[in-house]
C-alpha cells in the first residue's frame, strides 16, 4: 500500500480519535498537507508533511513515513510518522496554563452546587405528580419573592433539593357547572 485516504491514516495514527472527527477537522480547514489544505478523501503517501491546527494556536507538524491498512495499538502508530513540532517556548506553557485555569472559573458553578431555582435531577423526575417529591411536593407561595429574579418564584419554608426555591402555583380558572 502507497498511498491511503488521508482521514483513514490520520484515525489509524491515532492523531484523531475517531475517522470522522478527522474527516469534520479536514473539511473545516484544520489539516494541511504540504502547505495545502487538504479535503479526507485525499491521498497521502510517505514523505507527505500534514500540519494540523489544534486548540489554542498550537500547530503539530508531522511526517508521514509508513501506512497501515487496520487500526494498531497507539505506540505501534507513532511508527507511522515524524513528528517535527517544536517544543513549547517558556511563555506557551504559561498561557495555556492560565488559559486552562480561566476555563475552569468561567465554567460555572461546582458539582453539586446548583444556582438558585435550579431544580436538580430529583427534583424534575416527578414534576406534577403529587407525592412523589415533584413540584407538587414543593411548598406553596402567597406573595412571590421579588428579590430573586424570576416571576412566580418564592422562598420555600422547607429543605428540598431545589435549592430552597419553589414556583408559585397557579390554579386553573375552572368552568362553571363543572368540578
Amino acid at each position: 500500500m502507497e498511498t491511503q485516504r488521508l482521514d483513514v491514516w490520520l484515525d489509524i495514527a491515532c492523531l484523531f480519535r475517531t475517522r470522522s472527527e478527522a474527516q469534520n477537522a479536514c473539511k473545516i480547514g484544520r489539516v494541511e498537507v504540504n502547505g495545502q489544505p487538504a479535503k479526507p478523501h485525499r491521498e497521502i503517501k510517505p514523505g507527505d508533511e500534514i500540519v494540523i491546527s489544534r486548540p489554542l494556536g498550537r500547530k503539530q507538524t508531522i511526517v508521514v513515513e509508513n501506512m497501515a491498512e487496520r487500526h494498531i495499538a497507539k505506540p505501534d502508530a507513532r511508527a507511522l510518522y515524524e513528528d517535527r513540532t517544536p517544543k513549547p517556548t517558556e511563555e506557551e506553557i504559561e498561557m495555556r496554563r492560565i488559559t486552562r485555569l480561566a476555563r475552569a472559573f468561567s465554567r460555572g458553578p461546582v458539582a453539586g452546587l446548583r444556582a438558585p431555582g435550579q431544580l436538580v435531577a430529583q427534583g424534575r423526575r416527578g414534576m406534577g405528580v403529587p407525592g412523589d417529591g415533584g413540584l407538587d411536593a414543593l411548598a406553596e407561595c402567597a406573595e412571590p419573592d421579588p428579590s430573586l429574579g424570576e416571576p412566580g418564584m418564592c422562598r420555600s419554608t422547607q429543605t428540598s433539593t431545589h435549592g430552597g426555591l419553589a414556583p408559585r402555583r397557579m390554579e386553573a380558572p375552572q368552568a362553571s357547572g363543572q368540578r
